[in-house]
């Protein structure tokens, strides 16, 4: 049956002054009783034109104060539901899911659910507590669509909005969780409940942006209580207990300062900052060091420079004797951050200094005759004045380079070559020594603290990206002096002349044996860049320290902003 509405044909003079329509034999005086109708006999054709050409509103009641939604969910019209879901305020959307979740009615709780609308909301609705919230709402204002889901045991809908989150009911909860007065008589340790508990409100805030500013404010507030539980803390006895507690709630397990470690790890600022934390603190700074806090700045800054002469000799002492009054003076926090400082400026020297060195160095560049005058005369010999050698040698560079460039090998076996070299210099191996113990000390820090812990900060990231690239750069140098080194001891070998001098008689494989070889030993004896392949392993090497330069400074950068996170060390 066609369920379009049509004007009254026996009153169609009044239809435009009474607005008379039959439909279903059944006359409507107002449009909006029609489209109440129509709506709760699914008639998905009438629902639509009628919205579209805003003959009525989609947020209407009928006498009963039903709406036009609660009827089409009523009586499961899924197509009607869907059309007035995009006509109406995000408001009605609660009572419908409400109502679809307690008809069980899943394909249209479903659908409401998955609408663009409740999803932009993430599903929030207004507070319970407020004082108008849910006024006109058939259902109570405490009933959430999950507690009704699991009332009326609707398994599919409960299993997608716990799948989904239900961002009301979990702020709800969380607000129940982080009562000052549950947290303080329920768990043995408040301090760390709350610090674990705010930082999952924290990472709850980043999510759900809807109420960002909720879980914010709450977690402010355990802040501002593990605040209040230090004000408490009478004597340093106390203060010792609850600064080194760690491990579970109902251990007795204590280190040094894991608790005040544990805040900057949750960036709890106002713990950190708190007098009592930053005055034990100042305690462990100047630890063995009393005479020193109270002194004059200049007695200060002349320690501090004998300490950084005999600094050397120190680490060898702690080396040798790690539990000795010296070794325990290198564990003191106060000299053991002024040694760190002069062994990163002191690695910024070197790597300053080695590139200077670099330029001056290449400037002193061997040659062949310098080098080894009877090695260059067998090359002037065998292979310079040796017509057949070179053509096959130009053959052989235009094969690997894919060029017609005669110049590149002509280069390689002109009158002298300019030597790579062979060896490292002092900066380099400087260098290479501090590497390995930024290597160790990382080790060291990840077995010490796990590797959870050291994935969370941002400055161990820089650290091994640097390590990595210093690294690479050592592999590529070395390698690189390697072969070099090889090719010149082929050099010096008698055998191997003996085999060049007869070239020109010997057989095609033997002849391309020595060609190859010869190449090889010309290209990487040969320090003319222009003749170096792109991928050459000296220009990697370089182009590994240039970046690994980059990282090394970019360490500035997390220790210059610190006061931030240790607090003022008033």
């Amino acid at each position: 049956m066609d369920h379009r509405y049509i004007p009254n044909n026996r009153h169609r003079e009044s239809v435009s002054s009474s607005s008379s329509r039959t439909y279903y034999n059944k006359t409507f005086e107002d449009t909006t009783d029609l489209f109440l109708f129509a709506c709760a006999h699914g008639d998905y054709m009438l629902v639509h034109r009628l919205l579209i050409d805003d003959e009525v509103e989609a947020d209407v009641s009928n006498k009963m104060v039903k709406s036009a939604l609660q009827l089409a969910i009523e009586n499961e019209h899924f197509e009607v539901v869907k059309v007035i879901l995009d006509k109406i305020p995000y408001e009605k959307f609660r009572d419908a899911l409400l109502l679809a979740i307690y008809l069980g009615h899943t394909n249209i709780a479903d659908f409401i659910m998955n609408h663009p609308t409740y999803r932009t909301h993430s599903g929030g609705f207004l507070d319970p507590t407020h004082p108008q919230a849910y006024d006109d709402s058939q259902f109570s204002s405490d009933i959430t669509p999950l507690i009704l889901a699991a009332q009326y045991n609707r398994l599919q809908i409960v299993h997608q909005l716990l799948s989904k989150g239900e961002p009301q009911v979990r702020l709800s909860a969380y607000k129940g969780l982080s009562s000052e007065v549950y947290i303080a008589l329920t768990y043995p340790d408040p301090i760390l409940q709350a610090f674990e508990l705010s930082h999952e409100l924290r990472t709850l805030a980043k999510v759900e942006h809807y109420f960002h500013e909720d879980y914010e404010k709450i977690a402010n507030q355990l802040s501002i209580f593990v605040t209040r539980l230090l004000d408490n803390v009478r004597g340093h006895e106390e203060l010792e207990i609850v600064l080194n507690k760690t491990g579970r709630p109902n251990e007795e397990k204590y280190e040094n300062l894991a608790r005040f470690d544990l805040a900057i790890l949750y960036q709890e600022k106002a713990f950190v900052s708190h007098s009592n934390c930053q005055q034990k603190l100042m305690e462990k700074w100047y630890e063995n060091l009393s005479a020193i806090k109270n002194a004059h700045l200049t007695k200060r800054l002349l320690f501090y420079l004998a300490f950084i002469i005999c600094l050397p000799f120190l680490l060898l002492a702690y080396y040798f004797f790690p539990k000795s009054k010296i070794g325990s003076l290198c564990h003191q926090p106060n000299l053991k951050l002024k040694a760190y400082i002069v062994s990163y400026l002191a690695f910024i020297s070197l790597i300053i200094a080695s590139s200077y060195f670099s330029i001056s160095h290449l400037q002193k560049t061997k040659y062949l005759s310098d080098y080894d005058s009877e090695i260059y005369n067998y090359y002037i010999k065998h292979i310079y004045e040796n017509i057949q050698l070179r053509n096959d040698l130009i053959s052989l560079n235009e094969n690997e380079h894919d060029s017609n460039n005669d110049n590149d090998t002509d280069s390689l076996i002109n009158c002298n070559i300019s030597l790579r070299f062979m060896e490292p210099n002092p900066f380099q191996i400087a260098i290479f020594i501090w590497v390995i113990g930024f290597v160790w000390q990382e080790i060291k820090q990840i077995f010490g603290s796990g590797i959870r812990v050291y994935l969370t900060s941002h400055s161990n990231y820089v650290d091994c990206l640097m390590n990595i690239l210093y690294i690479l750069y050592f592999i590529f140098l070395y390698s690189t002096m390697v072969l070099t080194r090889t090719s010149m001891n082929t050099f010096h070998s008698s055998v191997y002349w003996d085999a060049i001098a007869r070239y020109n008689e010997t057989s095609d494989s033997e002849k391309e044996h020595l060609l190859t070889k010869t190449y090889h030993i010309l290209y990487w004896i040969n320090a003319d860049r222009y003749y170096w392949n792109s991928g050459d392993s000296q220009n990697l090497a370089e182009a590994f320290f240039a970046m690994g330069n980059v990282a090394s400074i970019c360490r500035i950068c997390f220790l210059l902003p610190i006061i931030g996170f240790v607090g003022p060390l008033q």
